[in-house]
């Protein structure tokens, strides 16, 4: 029988979570995990091919959470809980659905995952209906008929979207950039992204002086490269292109306006990734003034109802606001210089861009996963239907949240 402290202790914690992945993200996230403090406890945590769920009504204690940590590897039945094995997504999906059923918009789910689109959308698609699904997978996401269905389903269903993490936790870009796209009613909005820190690192390093070799031992060494090995840098390209397509489908789906990429050669001079290729031409550029660098570009056009947007290594000229050494940080800079927004009038050309940097890595990533949690665990969305977007923030906003309201604020103040 509990205790009289640990039954306080449960009443504070009515919201059960699942996690789904135990990779860098997930084992961060369970470390950090307070059962005493947050809104929810952890009742199942799925590998890549185990549902670990515990027996407890109450869910896992943190001793049982850093246990399964430890011990899933090992193959073996941990103590406290039961275990599922599964194939395939769709029997993975099919045994969640079980787990969830009886009282589904209690549920905040945690998807740490990477796999690819199919099996990350079947998931992601089983899980609606519970009352919020915090993503830090990306390729269901960066698929436009995909990312459109979830967030209609969301929608229809109750369950609240914490996306922030898809695109880079640390510089809260699918905060801001929804809450651009709802107050933007005309003009052109240009979005420029730098978000890879692993490049931006490359380039001061090489900038500096540092040969190619060292920086590229010391970026391994460092964990800043997800794939060391030949494939290195073209992995890191491939993470940054899909958090363009990210941004661009949330900016098209909220205008309902069908993004378009345009898919330039990854440089001007050729395709190909070759570390030394990619110093000396960084090299080069900062001879001529310029800052060589890996850019993501968005622009929405409400003008002409076009969301265009590409990723390049690209010439930024001295004048751009992220044409600067970024060590180890990923950048953002928004420049709505012909925009109206709902909350001002056109602001003047001479106006400097709203401009974010920060670092990332998957403690921070993490760290975001629980407080997204902890805000959607207060948001309830059944008894208010006035709620008109399922994406965090923005329920967030009409709900009044203070964080919210602060960053809109500051958006209107700063745009």
């Amino acid at each position: 029988m509990l205790c009289n402290d640990e039954d306080q202790l449960m009443s504070k914690n009515q919201n059960k979570a699942g996690l789904l992945g135990l990779g860098k993200v997930g084992t961060n996230l369970l470390f950090l995990h307070k059962p005493e403090v947050d809104r929810f406890r952890f009742h199942w945590i799925s590998d890549s091919k185990h549902i670990h769920r515990s027996k407890s009504p109450y869910g896992f204690s943190k001793k049982e959470c850093i246990r399964i940590i430890k011990r899933r590897k090992l193959n073996s039945t941990i103590q406290g809980c039961d275990r599922y094995n599964f194939e395939k997504a769709n029997e993975q999906a099919s045994l969640l659905k079980d787990l969830v059923a009886d009282d589904k918009a209690n549920w905040l789910i945690f998807d740490a995952t990477f796999t690819n689109k199919q099996n990350d959308f079947t998931i992601a698609n089983a899980m609606m209906g519970c009352k919020a699904y915090c993503a830090a997978n990306k390729t269901t996401w960066a698929d436009y008929d995909l990312c459109a269905i979830l967030l209609r389903k969301a929608r229809k269903n109750d369950t609240l979207l914490g996306l922030n993490t898809t695109v880079g936790v640390w510089l809260n870009q699918m905060e801001i950039i929804p809450i651009i796209m709802r107050n933007v009613n005309a003009g052109q909005v240009k979005i420029w992204k730098r978000d890879n820190s692993s490049f931006n690192l490359f380039f001061t390093k090489i900038g500096s002086g540092l040969t190619v070799q060292k920086t590229v031992r010391q970026l391994e060494g460092s964990g800043y490269l997800d794939a060391p090995g030949p494939e290195a840098l073209l992995t890191e390209v491939n993470d940054q292109t899909m958090k363009a397509h990210i941004a661009a489908n949330i900016c098209g789906l909220m205008q309902a306006i069908k993004p378009v990429f345009n898919d330039l050669p990854l440089t001007e001079t050729s395709d190909s990734i070759s570390a030394t290729e990619l110093a000396n031409w960084h090299l080069e550029g900062r001879r001529s003034k310029n800052y060589p660098a890996l850019v993501s570009t968005v622009c929405v056009d409400l003008r002409n109802a076009s969301v265009d947007y590409q990723i390049q290594f690209t010439q930024l000229p001295k004048s751009h606001p992220l044409a600067k050494d970024y060590h180890g940080k990923c950048a953002m800079a928004i420049d709505p210089t012909t925009a109206t927004f709902s909350w001002s009038r056109k602001r003047p050309a001479s106006h400097a861009p709203l401009v974010r940097s920060g670092y990332g890595g998957p403690k921070r990533t993490a760290e975001k996963l629980l407080e997204e949690a902890s805000r959607a665990a207060i948001i309830s969305l059944r008894k208010s239907r006035e709620i008109t977007s399922p994406i965090l923030v923005l329920a967030a906003l009409e709900k009044n949240e203070s964080a919210a309201k602060r960053l809109e604020k500051e958006l209107a103040q700063t745009l």
